[in-house]
């Protein structure tokens, strides 16, 4: 996923010296990981709504992917959700 502007987009990958959306939402998720959840939620909500729900989509991949367990994709998803 390259990064391209968007009109609609609030935050690009490259605000952040990222390259890429998948960079973006692994940035988006260690966040909460690491502790920063406000940090995070703030990122996810600055998404726009397709973004947003590619973010999705990168959290169900991690799971299928297996490096998140079920429980921790609930707990992620109903997080931006709220």
């Amino acid at each position: 996923m390259k990064s391209v502007e968007h009109p609609t987009e609030t935050v690009l990958p490259t605000l952040l010296g990222l390259e890429t959306w998948e960079q973006l939402f692994d940035y988006i998720l260690e966040s909460k990981l690491n502790g920063q959840k406000k940090q995070s939620k703030e990122l996810y909500k600055s998404l726009s709504t397709r973004r947003q729900v590619e973010f999705q989509d990168y959290l169900i991949d991690m799971f299928e992917q297996e490096f998140m367990s079920a429980e921790m994709l609930a707990q992620s998803i109903k997080f931006y959700a709220d």
